[in-house]
């Protein structure tokens, strides 16, 4: 396979701006947004004042990815480089507020449990207000700010360090705290390590009890001091921890980043799709046209452009996973409507609208996946036909009211003698 040709199949799925909707439509992302507090007192977030703070996020998130600029880079012999509207959209439709520490703390510093991992303590002095730990240890980077004694008879606690010292085949700590009472080859030296939960599922599973009908954003926090960070690990869960520290608009460009990690596209240092650029260097610089690309999973200060395929990829992923198309908004039941009123053949997977109705004398033939939302039906005018040729007509959510013939009632396929509306062929199947 040539490399050109290895994205093929995405083709049919780019909404370029004279694609219909019948064929590409918008895709809803229905979020729950859930902002979790640190306390009552000390919510250290988001709080119910916070609405107009997230609906202007949005805002600023759905015409980043309904307003998308010309690429900064462009590749040679690329005919398609540029699709304005990614027809991709992020309807908030609940805000739940948590009040849970442990839920809200997403990156902290923790004591090393692992004892294995502890130093063994040779001797405490408390004159000299000295550590003398066995081996080598003075690198080590864990141990330069502050220690955890434990095991002692009189000593344990967690001290300050003012300097280390290499002596010998051992180490020396010297304290910036006094000690009491000098040991002698008692205890151990702990530390401090570095928890780091932003991509961890515990509060999609805890919180949300693992729901897969919405893509769930959780605004926590952190009691490290550090810039905000976020996290899209999952078509079902995303984190943001620390947003009211970031710029607003720079918030709403990291969260637009992390939710397309959430739609399946990787950052774009190692190009994911062909329409990308070889290399694209990471570090929060201007975007330029040779080395920094504008792409939103890139590390640049744009954020502002998604690839044809990367955009086509999002609606052949939602349009080819029954689990995750339940997340959209497409897939309840709604009053949208679709008119044939011409012959038309189908030969990607559709998301279809509510109603779908085959106008008088005309064909709707079916040569991949018809996927109806929930109530969804079919209505076929007078003489006209439905071809199910290789294909497969069906709902995710196996509600859908079926096929009806107008001024008439719900056609069974399997109990009519005569189906002359409705041709299945090559295999072509309809599941009620």
């Amino acid at each position: 396979m040539s490399l050109n040709s290895q994205n093929d199949y995405l083709k049919p799925y780019i909404p370029y701006d004279s694609c219909e909707l019948i064929t590409h439509p918008v895709l809803e992302l229905r979020v729950w947004i859930h902002i979790v507090q640190k306390s009552t007192d000390h919510p250290e977030n988001l709080t119910s004042d916070s609405i107009n703070f997230i609906k202007k996020q949005f805002n600023w998130i759905n015409n980043i990815y309904s307003n998308l600029k010309p690429p900064s880079i462009t590749l040679p012999n690329n005919s398609i480089s540029y699709i304005k509207d990614s027809r991709i959209r992020f309807v908030v439709d609940t805000i739940t507020f948590h009040i849970d520490e442990t839920a809200w703390d997403r990156m902290k510093l923790v004591k090393e449990e692992n004892k294995k991992r502890w130093m063994k303590i040779l001797a405490i002095n408390s004159d000299s207000g000295t550590v003398k730990i066995a081996g080598i240890r003075d690198k080590f980077k864990m141990i330069q700010d502050s220690i955890i004694i434990t095991n002692t008879i009189f000593n344990d606690g967690t001290y300050s360090i003012k300097q280390i010292k290499k002596k010998g085949a051992n180490t020396v700590l010297t304290l910036d705290d006094d000690i009491q009472i000098s040991e002698d080859s008692i205890g151990f030296v702990s530390y401090f390590k570095k928890s780091d939960k932003n991509c961890s599922r515990d509060n999609w599973i805890n919180l949300t009890k693992e729901n897969k009908d919405y893509l769930h954003v959780f605004y926590t926090g952190s009691s490290l001091s550090v810039p905000t960070f976020g996290c899209g690990p999952s078509p079902y869960f995303l984190n943001v921890s620390k947003i009211l520290t970031n710029g607003e608009y720079a918030s709403a460009q990291l969260t637009a980043h992390e939710l397309g990690h959430c739609l399946g596209l990787r950052h774009t240092n190692s190009p994911q799709f062909t329409d990308l650029p070889n290399n694209d260097k990471f570090g929060w610089l201007p975007c330029d046209n040779n080395k920094v690309s504008n792409n939103i999973m890139g590390y640049n200060l744009c954020r502002n452009y998604l690839s044809p395929f990367q955009i086509a990829y999002i609606h052949y992923r939602y349009a080819n996973n029954d689990g995750i198309y339940k997340t959209l908004k497409n897939s309840l039941s709604n009053q949208s409507v679709t008119k044939i009123k011409e012959n038309m053949v189908w030969d990607k997977n559709i998301i279809a609208t509510g109603t779908i109705i085959i106008k008088k004398n005309q064909t709707l033939t079916i040569k991949k996946e018809l996927i109806i939302p929930d109530n969804g039906v079919i209505i076929m005018e007078k003489n006209s036909l439905l071809t199910v040729d290789n294909g497969k007509i069906y709902s995710p959510g196996k509600n859908w009211q079926g096929i009806i013939k107008k001024n008439s009632g719900c056609i069974n396929l399997f109990k009519r003698k005569k189906l002359t509306e409705i041709i299945l062929k090559n295999n072509g199947t309809i599941v009620y």
